[in-house]
């Protein structure tokens, strides 16, 4: 497939039309589209997210203004409200599917510089909600006619409080009550005395606590993936080895996830996410049980492996440099040639594997006997 943008004169501005040639017969009704820049992420849809950045980690499918099939191919046209966010002169990968989902169709397409309105779109406003009616007061409940009352019967009279019994006077003191305290007295002194000079008892070691076990964790799913990102209080290094543990789960949720982190993690300057975005697409290392992608697309993995490259990533300057090598995917001023050159710096950079190719294509000289 291939795409073809431009504006014609008597559009608003803002409005770009999009030519498919050799598009997949998609219903034109049910058509929806997404915008990908790699070093930046999806293009958002500002209709139903009008707070929200213009890009975002995960992909949005989007609804053109409209769709029909012509003479050439496929028409689609985008107004202000998603090209305010394109900029001119950069390449941008362009899908298209059906609405409802199954495959998909993409294409590399060169934004050119169309007219733009004097002022950005305004997003629409959201609708504001209604105020809750406050409740009816209740009717006061009418008095029910009833026998008359009867009189109350008078108070009882309360009888006088009894005086108190008269003191005794105390027993005579006996000398046996001197004896008693004489005998505590002693024996009093004679346990401090003990306290006080008897040997330290020994003290038993306390057995060890028992390990609790971990608390366990919460599922690694899409939904978990987005509210780590949304705390924002992680760095490229601890979103990287979070998408670990979601690529280590290898279920289809999981692998779902483990993309949203690593392209944050990417976001943030991360070589070695790129690198792990890249082999997701890589024809030679793409697997259902590793990636979460639906198929292998050399281009796409061209696109993060340059991006790992400029991280000096040795891992992702590897996997560029066979990729280019391979004549799988190719850009204007990429090739074999700077393949090789890729290669011979993924080898300085301690990569072994960057060496073993490098070997190949130049097998070292033989030493002399």
């Amino acid at each position: 497939m291939r795409a073809e943008v431009s504006q014609p004169p008597v559009v608003a501005p803002g409005v770009a039309r999009v030519l498919l040639r050799d598009a997949p017969p998609f219903d034109p009704a049910r058509l929806a589209f997404s915008i990908e820049s790699p070093p930046r992420g999806f293009l958002q849809d500002a209709a139903a997210a009008p707070d929200a950045p213009a890009w975002g980690a995960a992909q949005v499918w989007l609804q053109p203004d409209t769709a029909a099939m012509g003479a050439d191919g496929l028409e689609l046209t985008i107004g202000p409200a998603r090209t305010w966010h394109l900029r001119p002169n950069v390449t941008y990968v362009l899908r298209v599917r059906d609405r409802d989902g199954g495959d998909h169709a993409s294409a590399r397409v060169a934004w050119p510089a169309i007219r733009m309105p004097s002022e950005p779109p305004a997003a629409p406003p959201r609708p504001a909600a209604a105020p809750a009616p406050e409740p009816a007061p209740e009717p006061a409940p009418e008095p029910v006619a009833g026998p008359p009352a009867e009189p109350e019967p008078p108070p009882t009279p309360v009888p006088p409080p009894a005086p108190p019994p008269l003191s005794r006077p105390p027993p005579p003191r006996r000398w046996w009550l001197w004896a008693a305290v004489a005998a505590l007295l002693l024996a009093a002194g004679g346990a401090a005395w003990w306290a006080l000079h008897r040997p330290p008892a020994p003290v038993a070691a306390a057995p060890p606590k028992a390990a609790s076990p971990s608390a366990p964790e919460g599922p690694l799913d899409i939904a978990s993936a987005r509210a780590r990102v949304q705390a924002r209080g992680d760095d490229a290094a601890a979103l990287y080895a979070e998408a670990q543990r979601y690529l280590k789960a290898g279920t289809p949720e999981a692998l779902q996830g483990a993309l949203i982190l690593l392209t944050q993690a990417a976001e943030k300057g991360s070589g070695p996410a790129a690198t792990a975005i890249g082999t997701m697409y890589d024809p030679d290392t793409f697997a259902p049980s590793t990636s979460a992608m639906k198929g292998p697309d050399a281009e796409n993995a061209l696109l993060w492996y340059q991006r790992a490259a400029k991280a000096n990533d040795p891992e992702g300057l590897y996997r560029l440099g066979k990729l280019l090598l391979s004549g799988r995917a190719a850009a204007p001023g990429l090739g074999p040639e700077q393949g090789a050159t890729d290669l011979q710096k993924a080898a300085e950079l301690g990569s072994k594997d960057a060496q073993a190719e490098l070997d190949k294509l130049h097998p070292p000289a033989a030493k002399p006997q």
